[in-house]
């Protein structure tokens, strides 16, 4: 009897990605220069994406100009997520807590991308002010 493949979920892809993420940055702790001037902490959760240049179009939906997208860690200088595909622009507001009262939103600026598997890729934004909300 041939057995049945099964597809993994997004949610359980991003998992075994933060797992290899987290057995690099162990193996690599020390032996690598970090630009960094302030501490990472493990941010998992959903976050909101939003894209201000497509806002203002308007054949754009609402949904396409904002994704969905698993934080991986945070500090006070930006946010680094991981997202199936590429993302083009590199002007983002970054929602902290998109299901909550959105009062932790940011204008961010994608500054790195690397590809991962599974057309997955680990995107890092610094964060250039807070917007009241």
């Amino acid at each position: 009897m041939p057995l049945a493949i099964t597809q993994k979920t997004d949610e359980e892809l991003v998992a075994e990605i933060f797992d290899m993420l987290d057995r690099w940055d162990a193996r690599l702790n020390g032996h690598q220069n970090q630009k960094r001037e302030h501490t990472r902490v493990p941010f998992r959760s959903q976050i909101l994406i939003q894209f201000p240049d497509l806002a203002d179009f308007e054949h754009v939906s609402e949904d396409d100009a904002q994704l969905r997208v698993w934080a991986r860690n945070l500090s006070p200088a930006g946010v680094c997520f991981l997202h199936r595909g590429s993302i083009e622009s590199r002007k983002i507001v970054v929602c902290l807590d998109p299901d909550g009262d959105s009062q932790h939103q940011y204008l961010a600026k994608i500054v790195r991308e690397r590809r991962l598997q599974d057309d997955f890729r680990e995107y890092g934004a610094v964060f250039l002010q807070r917007l009241a909300r």
